[in-house]
Parts: C-alpha cells; sequence; structure tokens
C-alpha cells in the first residue's frame, strides 16, 4: 500500500492538474460522489438513519463534504449540514459548493453555539450518521475551544460516523492528536492514505481506512 505525507500529495494534485487536466473542482466532485456510491452501499443500508448529518469546515474539506451532501441529497436521502464558520470566511471551493447544495436542497445550518448541535443530537432521531468535514490534512495545533467542543459532543452522540480524508483533529504528516479529534468508524482517505492515518495516535481513531 503506497502512503504519502502531505507535500507528496500537493505534488500529486499539481501533477493531476497540469499533466491530466483535473482541477480543484473536478476533484471535489469525484469526492462527492464517490463519497456518496461508498455512504450508500457500505454503510447507510446497515442501519435506519435519519437526517444525515455533515460537519463543513471552511477550507476544501469543507467543500468534499458538501459535494458528498449534494450526492446523497440527488439520491433521494436526507442531509444537513452544519457550517462551523461563518459563510462569508469559507473559501471559494467550499462557497461554490455551498451554493451547489443549497440548489439540491441540502439543508444548511450556521453554528453559532455548542448549544445548538447538543440540542439538535438530543431531541430530533435515534440512530446519527455523521460526516466529518471539518479539517483536512493540513490542520496544526491548537485546536479551538469550540472545535474541541464540538468534536466532543460527536463523539459523544454520533451512531456512525465518517472521517473525510482524515479525522479532524489529527495532524496528517504525523498522527498527533492534541487535546481532540474525531473517532471515525470509516474514513475515506482521498487519493491516497496519509501517514497521520497509520503513525501516533492516528491509527487510533480512523477506523476502517
Amino acid at each position: 500500500m503506497k502512503v504519502v505525507d502531505t507535500e507528496e500529495m500537493k505534488l500529486i494534485e499539481k501533477k493531476s492538474l497540469e499533466e491530466y487536466g483535473f482541477s480543484e473542482d473536478l476533484i471535489i466532485e469525484n469526492v462527492g460522489l464517490r463519497g456518496a456510491d461508498y455512504l450508500h452501499e457500505t454503510v447507510i443500508n446497515k442501519s435506519s438513519f435519519g437526517e444525515i448529518v455533515f460537519l463543513i469546515g471552511k477550507g476544501n474539506n469543507g467543500a468534499d463534504g458538501l459535494s458528498v451532501a449534494r450526492y446523497l441529497k440527488n439520491k433521494g436521502y436526507s442531509t444537513r449540514a452544519f457550517l462551523l464558520f461563518s459563510e462569508e470566511s469559507l473559501g471559494e471551493n467550499t462557497k461554490k459548493q455551498l451554493g451547489m447544495a443549497r440548489a439540491y436542497g441540502v439543508k444548511i445550518s450556521e453554528l453559532k453555539n455548542i448549544e445548538q448541535i447538543t440540542s439538535y443530537f438530543t431531541q430530533t432521531q435515534e440512530n446519527y450518521l455523521v460526516v466529518d468535514a471539518i479539517l483536512g490534512t493540513g490542520f496544526r495545533f491548537p485546536l479551538s475551544s469550540f472545535l474541541f467542543e464540538v468534536i466532543t459532543t460527536v463523539n459523544t452522540y454520533s451512531s456512525v460516523t465518517v472521517s473525510l480524508d482524515i479525522p479532524s483533529g489529527v495532524v496528517g504528516d504525523s498522527g498527533k492528536i492534541s487535546s481532540s479529534a474525531v473517532r471515525a468508524d470509516y474514513t475515506l482517505a482521498i487519493g491516497l492514505p496519509k501517514l497521520g492515518h497509520i503513525m501516533g495516535s492516528g491509527s487510533e481513531v480512523c477506523g476502517k481506512i
């Protein structure tokens, strides 16, 4: 199995664009399509879920999450995306995916305090499938207190958790965790597995890669 660090992954993405025409937009669309297919075929059919919950960060990891949410909505599932940052602060790819997700009927909620998501998890349904699209492989310490609380809440209430690329809170090149990290049942590694999937504490929270 090939494993890469974050710089090697950036070089692969650069070569994908320059030699094969794979833009960031196209990669995000592929992640959305393949991620939705995997969840549909492997995860969702194992249990009864109501809304599928997506936790969205400001960078391309969040864009990936919104793309997956849109493709699942197109398959007939109910999907809700919680934005963990203001719309104004989102990256351009994430803003674009947000607009597309809205157009397809994905429910969008901006998460302004921890009580909001705690109430959601305790009052809406019994089983929760949560897709973690908060932080990607480029995460560096420290984890903000707000994200710490969000991750702790997810780890408490989620029935099945799927992380896109790497569980949020894990450093992509070392697998180190500072205060907390999402404990995933499945991690959908994008492109190739990263060092953080198999090193340090990362190997303990990735679930099935």
